[in-house]
């Protein structure tokens, strides 16, 4: 893994190599298995997002995986705000998705990171980041667990990322979306 001082000579004019914890103001892990038990899940509640609800950089409920209202407020560190990135720390590396107003105040389910990102950095672009394969393979070479992939936050945040000035982020963001509709 480069150092930021490595990675900077092979930068565009402009970009900055960072840590991954640079461009972070909160990193926040979902509960502990022991916060959130089986028996708190319910019909119709607020849904908790896992890994299997991050399908395609998108957030996709399940409908058996949501809390009632005192579990949610008992939980309310792990709640979602609009602009968050959830990002699964289990099973495929990578996976991750921008909290938009609808999810706003969903649950970050035991499998899954909160990203709150710098000012600096577009939520979107750091979901393209974490989604390429450089990336999806550092953190899957660096990830724990024999049976399933189990990522922890320093490996997350001793990722060194290029990043580039804000309005080039937004033109790489409208590119790749522009590409990915074809």
């Amino acid at each position: 893994q480069a150092r930021p001082a490595e990675l900077r000579s092979g930068l565009p004019h402009g970009w900055v190599s960072a840590r991954f914890e640079q461009i972070l103001l909160e990193l926040q892990t979902g509960p502990f298995g022991s916060s959130l038990h089986q028996s708190d899940y319910v019909v119709g509640g607020t849904p908790v997002i896992n890994p299997a609800s991050i399908q395609g950089e998108r957030i996709v409920p399940i409908d058996k995986m949501a809390v009632g209202a005192a579990t949610l407020e008992r939980l309310a560190t792990f709640k979602f705000r609009a602009g968050d990135v959830v990002l699964g720390r289990r099973g495929e590396m990578g996976r991750s998705a921008v909290v938009t107003e609808s999810e706003q105040g969903w649950l970050c389910g035991t499998g899954s990171l909160i990203l709150r990102l710098s000012r600096q950095v577009c939520a979107r672009f750091v979901v393209l980041l974490l989604g390429s394969p450089s990336v999806r393979d550092y953190l899957g070479g660096k990830a724990v667990g024999a049976t399933m992939q189990n990522l922890n936050q320093g490996i997350l945040l001793n990722l060194v990322i290029g990043v580039p000035p804000s309005a080039e982020q937004h033109r790489i963001v409208a590119k790749v979306d522009e590409l990915m509709a074809l």
